[in-house]
């Protein structure tokens, strides 16, 4: 098998990780905006040009190269049809679909995209080194909600890249390996470093201390309809907390999907030796399998 097919196209997963609804700065120019958002959050998976290739997904160069070929504008509506819905065929990087995977459906937010390929459109990747000293904004003001999702994406992120390095070099079996010795680990060291308070909680848990409480799975249900696909905030003992969903997609079947159609005997193996109380399988695409909980230490 070729475990590479598997691994996801997660640029464009990454690329919007400080997605906000609400985003605003003062005397901020749109493109010095989308030069933050990218640089801020998707180096850890895509090499800028210049830069060692990381071997998880294509460099900002070849995104641009095989995107740009028309108006800033269709540029724009490229990017947001197909993170809207990826599929092989409304591609333009067949070639990296074939080593990477196919990204997953995304749910982030338009005016970013549009701030991002701004900035991916007019700018000189080649000679990206020689701008690195250009002005950035210092703040991005934007509202609670977006603030915890900020977070939550942003170490989605760094478990992400580590995932499907050990996908590529292990297979699916070393992906349950890695959630069982690493998950929770990076987690909590994002946490730290990010001052505030972490997890992912399911109904269906493979690893029991990702259990949801009754409480949080009233929540998860709720995050479930349209009017919540961006997130909930809520007031906990006088605390705001963002909970923001996580769905499956293609490459999550290869450990959650069922056992005679997704999970091969090796991976099914490996899970019942490392969870032997396991209930996260059974999914099919697109559907709710647990959330992100994120608290604002201070706040």
């Amino acid at each position: 098998m070729n475990y590479k097919i598997l691994l996801p196209l997660i640029f464009f997963g990454l690329l919007f990780a400080c997605s906000g609804n609400n985003s605003s700065t003062k005397n901020t120019s749109p493109s010095a905006i989308g030069k933050k958002l990218l640089i801020d959050n998707c180096g850890a998976c895509h090499n800028l040009p210049s830069g060692n290739p990381t071997g998880v997904a294509p460099s900002f160069l070849a995104i641009k190269q095989s995107y740009s070929s028309t108006s800033l504008e269709q540029f724009q509506e490229d990017m947001i049809q197909f993170i809207a819905q990826p599929s092989k065929e409304g591609s333009k990087m067949k070639q990296a679909v074939q080593e990477y995977g196919l990204m997953p459906k995304m749910g982030f937010n338009e005016s970013d995209i549009r701030s991002i390929a701004n900035y991916l459109y007019n700018t000189d990747l080649e000679n990206f080194e020689s701008q690195e000293n250009d002005s950035l904004p210092e703040k991005v003001t934007i509202n609670a909600l977006e603030e915890r999702k900020q977070l939550a994406l942003k170490t989605k992120s760094i478990l992400g890249k580590n995932l499907m390095k050990a996908i590529k070099e292990y297979g699916p079996e070393g992906a349950i390996s890695f959630c069982n010795e690493k998950a929770l680990f990076l987690t909590d060291s994002m946490a730290q470093e990010l001052h505030a308070k972490i997890k992912r909680v399911t109904n269906k848990p493979r690893n029991s201390q990702n259990q949801a409480t009754e409480r949080e799975i009233l929540i998860l249900n709720s995050l479930g309809l349209a009017e919540n696909a961006g997130g909930m905030l809520k007031q906990v003992e006088g605390k705001k907390i963002g909970y923001f969903k996580i769905e499956t997609n293609e490459m999550c079947l290869k450990c959650h999907g069922n056992l005679t159609e997704n999970i091969s005997k090796k991976t099914a193996e490996k899970i019942s030796q490392l969870y032997p109380n396991d209930q996260a399988i059974g999914y099919k695409s697109n559907e709710l399998r647990g959330m992100w909980v994120v608290e604002l230490l201070g706040k």
